[in-house]
């Protein structure tokens, strides 16, 4: 018993040395941010694929143009919705998608400005954009 015990000590010691090497000592998250909330969506601009979107509720939608480095809100107005999902055209990835609680959104410039093309009182769901 006493040597099933010490080769379960020995296994264990060595896996932990190895997690260390493999993981290179550390097994944790950095947070880089958004912060502020619960994160519901992420999208990757399908032409650039250094600017990503994060939708944080309740805080609202943010964006990154160098691969999640730095974040800039981006949806001045739209604070306190649940964002559901983000849509970018793979045209033009200008062209924005957005649906909330609240209804349908679309901004022409980035994300920077949104208009409310669609309202439901009913909650919107996920998209998902055709790329035709």
């Amino acid at each position: 018993m006493v040597r099933v015990v010490r080769r379960i000590a020995l296994l264990l010691i060595f896996l932990s040395m190895v997690s260390n090497f493999v993981f290179g000592g550390t097994n944790s998250w950095t947070t880089i941010g958004p912060y502020g909330g619960e994160i519901t969506c992420l999208t990757i601009d399908p032409l650039n694929s250094s600017v990503i979107y994060a939708a944080v509720y309740p805080e609202g939608l943010y964006k990154s143009g160098n691969g999640g480095g730095d974040w800039q809100p981006a949806a001045s107005g739209i604070q306190g919705r649940r964002i559901n999902s983000i849509c970018i055209s793979s045209r033009d990835s200008s062209v924005v998608y957005m649906s909330t609680d609240n209804g349908l959104f679309k901004s022409i410039d980035g994300g920077d400005n949104w208009t409310l093309i669609a309202f439901d009182e009913k909650q919107s769901g996920k998209m998902i954009m055709d790329p035709d």
